[in-house]
């Protein structure tokens, strides 16, 4: 257990206690083994965090509770500005760790919690842009892979409808990992809830995102086929038509027109067929068009 009077000064933001206390930063944990760092970074203590930045070391800035989570990983969810820029600007004043090659900072943003997030994943989760903006322009080069729910950040802000901090992903990272659950890319995401600016945005940055398929071997249009999103499909065949004629991996090597035809989309077939009248001669690899199966698949 944390010594209580440390914990409150912490907690409360008490200096004085803080200074006298400095010799038990570094051994003195609570009961998720938050360190006094953790602390004052969750209850947003600035002035301590501070304080304790300057009386602490590299372990200290880096050292992690029960989850995995650094300080960095608690002030990047809570949104606390501030707190993060402290963190990182502690840490460019660290020496480099010469077996890793890397600084503090590098090392404490790259840090993954139990889940498998970086503070950049709980920053983009809950939708703090200003935090998103630092940590991406800290580290613009780190991909940023899966974390053990196969989400990307990139993935995570495009499914949640967070355009502002998609297009801060894309501006600020040299090549951002785009990839979630299933193989689903960002593109699948944003065209599953339907966001029109982001379906555009994506395609600009990397069209083709229109030909990627997911594990099941589909690619976006199909998702929208199925799902019956009309202006999801107008708008992926306005960016690129070719999709119409691209098949499923698998599930019967299907195009977005036999899915609409499986699930009575009437609407979205009338849609494929205006931008690419032909495509109802595409077969399936049982050798059917949609003439031949009609209502009769499923997904």
């Amino acid at each position: 257990m944390m010594d209580p009077i440390l914990y409150k000064a912490a907690m409360e933001g008490n200096i004085e206690v803080l200074r006298q206390k400095a010799d038990q930063f570094e051994i003195q944990v609570t009961p998720n083994n938050n360190k006094v760092l953790h602390v004052a970074a969750q209850f947003i203590q600035t002035k301590c965090v501070t304080e304790i930045l300057q009386k602490c070391s590299r372990s200290l800035l880096c050292s992690v509770n029960i989850k995995g989570e650094t300080s960095l990983h608690i002030s990047a969810r809570e949104g606390h500005t501030d707190i993060v820029q402290a963190l990182i600007e502690y840490g460019k004043t660290l020496d480099i760790d010469l077996e890793r090659g890397i600084g503090a900072t590098m090392e404490m943003l790259r840090m993954r919690n139990v889940e498998g997030d970086t503070a950049l994943y709980e920053a983009v989760r809950n939708n703090h842009l200003d935090v998103v903006e630092i940590l991406t322009k800290e580290d613009p080069e780190f991909l940023h892979f899966p974390n053990n729910a196969n989400e990307t950040p990139l993935y995570l802000a495009a499914e949640r409808r967070y355009l502002a901090v998609v297009i801060q992903i894309l501006q600020n990272c040299i090549s951002p990992a785009y990839i979630g659950p299933n193989g689903r890319t960002a593109l699948h995401a944003a065209t599953i809830c339907y966001d029109e600016e982001c379906i555009r945005i994506l395609f600009a940055w990397k069209p083709s995102l229109t030909k990627e398929a997911d594990v099941y071997g589909w690619r976006p249009l199909h998702c929208a086929a199925w799902l019956g999103h009309v202006s999801a499909v107008r708008q992926l065949l306005d960016l690129d038509k070719s999709v119409a004629y691209v098949v499923t991996d698998n599930d019967d090597n299907m195009s977005a027109l036999h899915i609409a035809a499986s699930e009575g989309r009437v609407d979205v077939m009338k849609e494929l067929l205006s931008h690419c009248p032909d495509c109802w001669e595409m077969i399936n690899s049982r050798g059917q068009n949609i003439l031949h199966t009609g209502g009769s698949m499923r997904k």
